[in-house]
């Protein structure tokens, strides 16, 4: 039961973080027909999981519900699959193929650098 608490709670401050850091994205760079704010997070987000996995399983061990409470809970609801899906439809529907296409193909390209960029740093800490 503890274990579903802790990433309810990490869950809870990821979802804060999401929407602070995809407003502050939105309202500073709104002029882009791209979608930056669900982009940048989980880029962000890949990154940090790719960071915080290393540290979880090599470097610290942390204990199961911390490593929980970070990776499920705040990482993956920090972290937007189905709002990147919902922006890659609405591009398509706006017939903005091309910038469709280099969406999602940047959003898993990149993701898998940064999570890769993640683990490497980790590594190195």
């Amino acid at each position: 039961m503890w274990m579903y608490l802790a990433v309810a709670v990490g869950g809870a401050f990821g979802a804060l973080a999401r929407f602070s850091a995809s407003k502050y994205v939105a309202e500073n760079f709104s002029d882009l027909s791209f979608p930056l704010a669900t982009f940048s997070v989980n880029m962000i987000g890949s990154f940090l999981l790719g960071f915080s996995y290393v540290l979880s399983a090599e470097k610290m061990s942390l204990e199961p519900h911390v490593a929980a409470v970070i990776t499920v809970g705040f990482l993956g609801s920090f972290t937007t699959f189905s709002t990147m899906s919902l922006d890659f439809y609405h591009l398509l529907a706006e017939a903005k193929y091309l910038l469709a296409g280099i969406y999602i193909a940047s959003s898993v390209f990149l993701g898998l650098i940064a999570a890769s960029l993640g683990i490497i740093m980790a590594r190195l800490f």
